[in-house]
């Protein structure tokens, strides 16, 4: 390669990280607007809980974590609920089913707060649940703008903005990007997995190689029942580098991550470093007759209803196994064996939580289809399409995005006490009916009448701490977000939307 070639090659790099850069803070932005700023969801107390010991006492084994140290009842109750080891085999919050990796996340945050709860006087996992609130949305803003600089660099073309901000603002990215689950940083893993693929392809260097099997292993960490899809992800850069190249990397940290997985296991469970978490045997337990539909077409949990342009996204991919097999079929692989291993999953719907979310990390995979689906529309006609895609897609997950997910429940309840009968319909419908009978300031109640299939008298309130104020956390926060986060969340949303939107003119001005 001449020195003029290297020099445009170096630019055109740089000018698609800027791009990602603007991508990343636009949909941050977004995300932030809509964020809770608060654990809502129970899972996540597992790996905050952890996190809180390994800081405060050097253990993974927080039953053994003093909750008076970190001040905050909820965890109390958890651990009052059993040890890791009891809890797991019996219902209870304890349970981290989840691998080591999400505590990359979760111990610098904690760090963090304990810090913030000094100087204001508060307690420390207070004000750790405020934090840790805001990592499913970096984790999302920054597997989107990943996302845009692995399809650029695969497709050798200029990153993909209207793609980028389709998938992260009409599909169920957006409204995850507010609920404490792991599943956003699973999919950041995923998609710093492709990205790190595409770069050990690209430049053939040993090092890449073990970067991208240190990338994988830390994914594996994140969740063991991940590694069908990350192993696809990673054979995607033997599209231009011999598989031999691979094979003892791979084998070195796949070593290093299955020795890590069972050491923390046996760490947390008394010294049964083969127990996952999950009763022995039941863990794969859903005939696939069952679990398939309810995955792809449910009206609760379908995949369509939370990624609209899924048929798109998978006619694009069917066309990257066709013209590019190399990187197609790998990755059509890794999604169907996801898809089947998650339903036959005993936990086929999840938990207590908004769509199919164990399939949120198949996310980058569906964006690569959705980009050579969008190259089979004409030019003249392309930027249009993808825009009125994303303005339709983004109006649907409005909703979701805005109301806590776990309302919908005791509606349903409420509406079948006073005699009603539950809406056969898709969640996102509910949630948007949800939504219209109430504002961004309250009140917090809703007229049964609005969410039943028949006529039915009385309304339901919500006054309990974590239901009261589903709004917006700067127009009227969870009990435990401190006012400062309140007003500096919506100064720092808005200028980040500001930012980001400024920095994606600018790139299309210098087009």
């Amino acid at each position: 390669m001449d020195a003029a070639s290297a020099d445009d090659r170096r630019e055109e790099g740089a000018a698609a990280r800027r791009t990602a850069l603007a991508l990343f803070l636009l949909l941050l932005g977004v995300y932030l607007l809509t964020s809770p700023g608060t654990v809502n969801a129970v899972d996540t107390w597992a790996s905050l809980g952890e996190a809180a010991a390994l800081v405060e006492q050097g253990t993974v084994r927080y039953d053994r974590l003093d909750p008076s140290v970190v001040g905050e009842e909820e965890l109390r109750r958890a651990i009052h609920q059993g040890t890791p080891h009891t809890a797991a085999r019996t219902p209870g919050l304890v349970a981290n089913r989840y691998g080591f990796g999400l505590h990359v996340f979760h111990v610098p945050a904690y760090v963090v707060s304990r810090v913030v709860a000094s100087a204001a006087g508060r307690p420390s996992l207070e004000v750790a649940k405020a934090i840790v609130g805001y990592v499913s949305a970096v984790a999302s803003a920054a597997a989107m703008a990943v996302f845009a600089l692995w399809a650029a660099r695969v497709l050798r073309r200029a990153v993909p903005v209207g793609t980028t901000l389709l998938l992260g603002l009409g599909t169920f990215v957006w409204p995850l990007s507010a609920i404490s689950y792991g599943d956003p940083i699973q999919l950041l893993s995923v998609a710093l997995v492709l990205l790190q693929a595409a770069r050990a392809a690209d430049l053939g260097r040993r090092r890449d190689v073990h970067i991208l099997g240190a990338l994988c292993a830390w994914a594996f960490l994140c969740k063991s029942a991940n590694a069908p899809v990350l192993l696809a992800c990673a054979a995607t850069a033997a599209e231009r580098l011999p598989g031999r190249r691979l094979l003892g990397p791979a084998a070195a940290w796949g070593a290093v991550a299955v020795a890590a997985q069972l050491g923390v296991n046996a760490w947390r469970y008394d010294g049964e470093a083969l127990y996952m978490g999950y009763p022995v045997g039941e863990q794969f337990s859903t005939p696939l007759v069952e679990g398939l539909p309810f995955l792809l077409g449910g009206w609760e949990r379908g995949w369509i209803w939370f990624v609209p342009v899924l048929p798109a996204a998978v006619a694009g991919l069917v066309l990257a196994a066709a013209r590019r097999p190399s990187l197609g079929v790998p990755l059509v692989a890794g999604l169907v064996a996801h898809l089947l291993l998650q339903a036959k999953f005993s936990w086929v719907h999840a938990g207590y939580c908004l769509g199919p979310r164990y399939l949120l990390l198949l996310t980058p995979i569906l964006g690569l289809g959705c980009v050579l689906a969008a190259d089979r529309v004409r030019d003249g006609a392309r930027r249009t399409v993808l825009a009125a895609a994303t303005a339709v897609s983004a109006a649907w997950m409005l909703p979701m995005a805005t109301v806590a997910y776990f309302l919908l429940v005791p509606v349903e309840e409420a509406v079948v006490r006073a005699g009603g009968a539950s809406l056969s319909e898709p969640v996102p419908l509910r949630t948007a009916r949800l939504l219209a009978e109430t504002t961004p300031t309250g009140p917090d109640e809703i007229p049964l009448a609005a969410l039943s299939a028949r006529p039915v008298e009385g309304a339901i309130r919500f006054d309990s701490r974590d239901a009261a104020g589903w709004q917006w956390a700067w127009l009227k926060p969870h009990a435990s977000v401190p006012g400062a986060v309140r007003w500096g969340t919506l100064a720092a949303g808005a200028g980040l939307v500001i930012a980001g939107t400024l920095g994606l003119r600018r790139r299309r001005s210098a087009e």
